[in-house]
């Protein structure tokens, strides 16, 4: 099935109910497909038995992969309430399915925002580490 590039965020809303580690080629192949990077690739990336290993590749590889990376390690290490979140994202509640060590992943993404900068890079990097160390 071929989809219009305009359609391919809608397209990807779908794919969270698969729930399948498939969805993390999925996103690699399809997103340079968007200049819109929104928060549903991570969504996506975070329910699809995100692991330490892709969000290292994702962050090691730049943008646009590494905001996806950011945003799913982001929903895979939300602790309590989800109220912010999709239903979906409530009653999965994500987790990084290799468990990385807290300390590895505050230290990777230290690293990246010293890269990027961002307003939006910065908010999440603060976000997770809060996640991580409350």
């Amino acid at each position: 099935m071929t989809i219009e590039n305009k359609y391919i965020n809608e397209y990807l809303q779908g794919l969270n109910y698969l729930q399948s580690d498939k969805c993390l080629q999925w996103i690699q192949d399809n997103i340079s497909r968007t200049e819109n990077i929104s928060l549903s690739w991570g969504h996506l990336a975070g329910i699809s038995k995100f692991n330490w290993n892709t969000a290292e590749k994702w962050l090691n590889s730049g943008r646009p992969l590494s905001l996806v990376a950011l945003d799913a390690i982001n929903f895979c290490t939300t602790k309590g309430e989800r109220l912010n979140q999709s239903l979906i994202m409530r009653e999965i509640n994500p987790k990084m399915i290799d468990n990385p060590n807290l300390e590895v992943i505050a230290k990777k993404i230290s690293e990246y925002q010293m890269k990027d900068n961002s307003p939006r890079v910065k908010r999440v990097v603060i976000s997770i580490l809060q996640n991580l160390f409350d």
